[in-house]
């Protein structure tokens, strides 16, 4: 069964010692892995917080979509403000470490968990991938229960004359709605411009 007593904790002794603190709590609390859900599925979105950030991208549509949708989280999420942890792939209930040598790329239903450096260790995330529309050049990402959201973020891609064009979607929810219009629409573009800059920067190679 997967769930914390199958998981190699040992693998991060050498991660800073809240990060490990945080990655035991979310781990134990998240119970059988098998069984987490994307809580915001069935809710009135409209009734969520939501943020919209348009990236231009200096490369043809094909190419852009490529680079978003076939890569691993290890090279997705490696900081310095977002950094992996680990991956749950639930067709086989394996675990995949930031450690190990092979991490399976970008998948519909891979979950991944990420720990967030925001002036220091703060919180650790866990995204399920909902959806990769390869013809609708769609992606969807959710937050997966046991953290302190629940929402979705969708990314559309189309063209833009020589260019690509990508529409960043995020709705989001927590239990404060002064979190909701203060913190997380901060730090949620923060780190949100972090990774497109990335990608930017491989498409410019």
């Amino acid at each position: 069964m997967p769930t914390a007593s199958s998981f190699k904790f040992e693998l991060y002794v050498h991660h800073p010692p809240k990060v490990q603190r945080l990655l035991r709590d979310r781990v134990e609390k998240s119970g059988d892995f098998s069984t987490l859900q994307t809580l915001h599925i069935g809710d009135d979105l409209s009734q969520y917080g939501k943020q919209i950030k348009t990236i231009l991208c200096p490369a043809d549509l094909e190419t852009v979509w490529s680079c978003y949708t076939q890569r691993t989280p290890t090279a997705t999420w490696q900081g310095p403000l977002v950094h992996f942890l680990f991956a749950y792939r639930d067709a086989d209930k394996q675990f995949f470490y930031s450690t190990d040598q092979y991490v399976p790329p970008f998948e519909e239903g891979l979950i991944c968990y990420c720990w967030l450096n925001l002036w220091g260790p703060r919180l650790i995330i866990g995204l399920k991938i909902l959806r990769i529309d390869q013809g609708n050049k769609e992606l969807e990402i959710a937050y997966v229960e046991g953290g302190l959201y629940r929402g979705t973020q969708i990314l559309s891609f189309s063209a833009d004359g020589e260019q690509s064009r990508i529409e960043h979607v995020s709705y989001f929810k927590s239990a404060s709605r002064l979190m909701d219009a203060t913190l997380y629409p901060f730090f949620h573009n923060w780190t949100v411009g972090e990774h497109h800059e990335k990608m930017a920067a491989e498409l410019t190679k």
